[in-house]
């Protein structure tokens, strides 16, 4: 098999909105994702342990260490939901003959009044 091709490189993404979503509109994406340490959104006590048994995709992230990372494969009509800011994120793409083509939206959670959320 021919390696995936890679997209960015491992990455927090700067934004003010809680989280995005990502629709697979053809082919296919793998996520590798593993939460940021630093985040604010959780302390040492509540910071996802992927190191766990039984969590599906669950894997050794490259170089070793004690670091661990979730492996995601979304095909056409997969929707994945994701706070960018909080998760170390890259993705790969197999090598196909189908094109793989995503969009991407951030949200709010729980919406604001009046259901928009507010400006930048």
């Amino acid at each position: 098999d021919d390696p995936p091709l890679a997209g960015r490189a491992e990455h927090v993404d700067e934004i003010s909105k809680p989280g995005t979503w990502h629709v697979q509109l053809s082919g296919r994406k793998t996520w590798l994702i593993r939460p940021d340490p630093n985040s604010d959104r959780w302390d040492d006590d509540d910071r996802p342990d992927l190191s766990a048994p039984g969590i599906p995709g669950a894997e050794k992230s490259e170089g070793g260490g004690r670091a661990w990372r979730l492996r995601i494969n979304v095909e056409e009509g997969d929707v994945l939901a994701l706070s960018t800011g909080d998760w170390y994120h890259r993705t790969e793409l197999p090598v196909s003959d189908a094109t793989s083509l995503s969009v991407a939206r951030d949200f709010c959670y729980p919406p604001p009044p009046p259901l928009l959320c507010p400006e930048d």
